[in-house]
Order: C-alpha cells, then structure tokens, then sequence
C-alpha cells in the first residue's frame, strides 16, 4: 500500500468516527431530551430485542437473560447467555450503529436493524461498561476470548464521543 493510500485510509476512518460521534450525540439527544417519555419504556425492550437477535444467530435454544436492579448502587446489570458478541457486533454497539443486514421489502429473522436498541439504554445512563465474550464471527466460535469495555457517552461535544470510541 503506498502512503497516498494509507493516508486516504486514515482519513476515511476519521471521519467515519467523526459521523458516528454526530450521530450518537444526536440519538441521545432525542431519546434524553426530546422522547423520554418513550425511552424510559423502550429500553428494557430493545435490549431483549439484541438479546433476541443474538440468539438468533447462534441458532440456540433456551437461553437466559437476567435484569438485576442493585439500588444502593444504583447501577442495572442486563445479562444473557445467548452466545458472544461479533467483532462487527462490538463495532456497531460502539460507533452506535448496527451489524445486522437491512434490505428494505425483505423479510428478516432478527428483529433490529436500525442501531437504537443500545442507544436509547443511554436514557439510564450516558456511561455503559460491556463484559463478555467475542469472536471474529459466529462462524469461528474456537477462537473465543472475554473483553471489557467502557461506552463513555456522557460528553456534551462529539469530540468527547469521538475520542471514547477511539479508545475503545
């Protein structure tokens, strides 16, 4: 590759994360400001729905998802053994979008398609720690590893966003 084509690249990847921390500000904003009233009932929905999704495509069976409240704390834990994230998966929660396939008129088994699910559990909280298990696809379940990161939406400016994503 030579260094017009790497430079090219670096730039296309800045501002892919530049739009995706626009986009993240903006969705927050209108599930925080302007729908509350409708996130603060969505919420638990769309990340069953995730869950759902998830279960899906790993074709399991029975599954768990556990909601556990910690009110001292006051932090909510959402679990579910469904099976792990993608590394497209991670991708998408993190500049807010989705890594589930949309063909507008065709039917789908996943239930989400749009990226709002993650975005609108942000009514609860601007700042998310994700746990779990990744693999490159859901193909390649032998190479398996945990991972832990920390969604920081709490930035009133992109560039907080944009420099989050980037560290995560």
């Amino acid at each position: 590759m030579d260094s017009n084509q790497l430079h090219l690249d670096q730039l296309e990847q800045q501002q892919t994360r530049k739009n995706a921390a626009r986009d993240i500000k903006k969705a927050i904003n209108k599930w925080t400001r302007d729908r509350t009233d409708v996130a603060s009932k969505r919420w638990v929905w769309e990340l069953i729905q995730n869950s759902l999704d998830v279960q899906t495509k790993y074709q399991q069976g029975k599954y768990k998802i556990k909601i556990d409240w910690e009110k001292d704390s006051r932090r909510l834990l959402f679990a579910f053994n469904a099976g792990p994230f993608t590394s497209q998966d991670l991708v998408a929660l993190i500049t807010g979008g989705s890594s589930k396939p949309f063909e507008s008129g065709k039917e789908s088994e996943l239930l989400g398609r749009f990226g709002i699910g993650f975005l609108v559990s942000h009514v609860l909280s601007t700042l998310v720690d994700i746990r779990g298990k990744i693999c490159p696809s859901p193909g390649e379940l032998t190479n398996i590893k945990e991972f832990s990161i920390s969604i920081d939406r709490s930035s009133e400016n992109e560039q907080g966003i944009l420099e989050n994503i980037a560290a995560c």
